[in-house]
């Protein structure tokens, strides 16, 4: 799923394309989304860098925090990864039914064309109410479960995200 640079709303671990520009007023909704009745309820700024640390400092299978393994992978396959470093502005996703700040969401981009039209929201951790990490489920986004695995297992799936994504099927050549 892709998103531009805007503020998105979290649904149920899935980050929807409902996005608006960086704002806590109240969220249009995306084609096919229906209209939500209730505004985000910001974070104070202190607050949101504390959940962007978490999520930062998160332990992974092998050891390796969350930052460590998104930098790690934005470092061996700078052709094809890039994320935005987190930092608590525009990171945080809002429950569509209640408002309420709910997650971390990990912007990045697969291929070299890096507009921000073209970033994605399928990476990201749930957070309490307390600001702790919820673990990701089996229902986690295939993006979420190899980020979790470590650096070997989420560059492999990088790799195959690229292939994926950006190999035009008729063509055979990369696209994007």
């Amino acid at each position: 799923m892709q998103k531009s640079s805007y503020m998105c709303v979290a649904f149920a671990a899935v980050f929807l394309a409902a996005c608006e520009p960086k704002s806590p007023e109240k969220p249009a909704a995306a084609p096919g989304v229906p209209s939500l009745s209730v505004s985000p309820k910001a974070l104070q700024p202190d607050v949101a860098k504390q959940w962007v640390n978490a999520v930062k400092n998160h332990p992974t299978a092998d050891g390796s925090t969350v930052e460590q393994v998104l930098h790690y992978a934005q470092s061996s396959r700078a052709k094809v990864f890039k994320y935005k470093a987190l930092s608590g502005e525009d990171d945080i996703g809002y429950s569509g039914a209640t408002g309420e700040p709910s997650a971390v969401s990990i912007t990045y981009w697969i291929g070299s064309k890096r507009d921000a039209q073209s970033s994605y929201v399928d990476l990201g951790y749930d957070m309490t109410p307390g600001g702790a990490v919820v673990l990701p489920g089996a229902g986690a986004t295939p993006a979420v479960l190899a980020l979790e695995a470590g650096r070997q297992a989420f560059v492999k799936w990088i790799d195959e995200a690229y292939e994926n994504d950006c190999r035009d099927a008729s063509t055979k050549k990369f696209v994007c």
